[in-house]
């Protein structure tokens, strides 16, 4: 026999033996595992340690007395899996009762049983704090605990400094509310005449308009959930039944909401006071929810009224194309769209007091005052003379 033969000879002899041996070992260690006994009605809470959730599965499933398993057994001598999930790649979650198969020891026969895998909770700090308007949010603004895959749904509720009631929502910030919306957007659309449920909100909503759209989200959630697919990033984006009756307990809770204030998306980019809501969604957790405060407050520094025509006399016949206005500008630019209001006082020539807030028509001599009226910018009052003549 040539040394190559012999060593091919000897290669599989070895290999024979330490598959014998590994034999052994795992029927030893299962000797047991005919008599392996999981208990029933088992229920356990989640909690995003998926080491610590095995653990505490196999402690509440696993009668290890009746199954005769020693004493020192610990969970990594268990193998916990979702059936099918042969590779071990699906995470446990919570829900329903839910199958499970449990394998002891390296070569155990897995055994079937059921567990149910409570919602854990979750509280919810708002970081209350204030912004100008053109700022972003402070960080960590709004924080969990535990610190877990949350979508975040922010409700901004006060009166800006126009003192227009308003309501902002801020959708959550995460790669799961994309996807999820890839499957509400055509599911809101079939129902609703074509429309999307991003272009219903982005067209404008009431605060009643949009309690309305989210109590009729029924079917538009059981169209979207029709496929593995859909069904599965609605629930990691925390958008289900159980995410509309949290929005609506969100909104209850503010006080003195009517259904015909202003509903806005995103972050307030108005100055007023506002109360926050922060609700916090993901399907191994109920709802949780905090409150704060957010001010966004006026720019005033380095403000200033500029009046958009110096001059200061006008003939009667060209008060009506004049241009009495001044325009709000900060940081070396103008912002138009900034609300400014006037008033006006003086004598006419013909005799007689004027005062009101639109320019006057007739000869006279008048004093101007432009000044901020809501907004977000304050500026000193910018007063001059006007003269109108004949």
């Amino acid at each position: 026999m040539t040394k190559t033969r012999s060593f091919r000879a000897l290669a599989l002899l070895l290999a024979v033996l330490v598959f014998a041996s590994l034999l052994t070992m795992g029927m030893n260690a299962n000797a047991a595992f005919e008599t392996l006994t999981l208990k029933e009605g088992a229920t356990v809470t989640y909690t995003k340690d998926q080491d610590a959730l095995k653990a505490a599965i196999i402690d509440a499933i696993v009668d290890k007395e009746a199954s005769g398993l020693p004493e020192d057994v610990s969970p990594d001598d268990f193998t916990v899996r979702y059936p099918g999930d042969v590779a071990g790649l699906v995470d446990f979650h919570a829900g329903e009762e839910q199958n499970i198969s449990v394998t002891y020891g390296t070569f155990g026969i897995p055994a079937y049983g059921k567990i149910t895998i409570d919602k854990a909770n979750v509280s919810v700090t708002v970081k209350s704090g204030s912004i100008y308007p053109d700022e972003a949010l402070p960080e960590n603004f709004v924080t969990t605990n535990p610190d877990d895959d949350f979508a975040i749904w922010t409700l901004y509720a006060g009166v800006t400094a126009s003192l227009n009631p308003t309501v902002y929502l801020q959708f959550p910030q995460s790669d799961a509310w994309d996807l999820a919306m890839t499957f509400i957007d055509p599911a809101y659309a079939l129902v609703n005449g074509g429309e999307t449920f991003t272009q219903r909100l982005q067209r404008g909503v009431t605060v009643g308009q949009f309690l309305d759209i989210m109590r009729g989200m029924s079917a538009v959630i059981e169209k979207a959930t029709s496929t593995e697919l859909g069904k599965n990033a609605l629930e990691a984006a925390g958008f289900d039944a159980e995410f509309i009756n949290g929005l609506l307990d969100a909104m209850a809770n503010f006080p003195d909401i009517a259904d015909d204030w202003a509903m806005a998306i995103g972050v307030p980019n108005r100055s007023g006071l506002y109360t926050v809501c922060a609700v916090a969604m993901n399907r191994n957790y109920n709802p949780g929810f905090g409150f704060g405060l957010l001010l966004v407050k006026l720019r005033i520094s380095g403000v200033s009224l500029v009046w958009n025509d110096t001059a200061t006399s006008v003939s009667a016949a060209d008060v009506a194309s004049h241009d009495f206005g001044a325009v709000t500008w900060y940081d070396g630019k103008a912002f138009p769209n900034q609300p400014v209001k006037y008033s006006f006082i003086g004598l006419k020539s013909a005799g007689g007091l004027y005062a009101g807030m639109d320019a006057p028509t007739e000869p006279g001599t008048y004093l101007q005052t432009a000044f901020n009226l809501g907004g977000n910018f304050f500026a000193i009052p910018q007063i001059r003379s006007i003269t109108i003549t004949e």
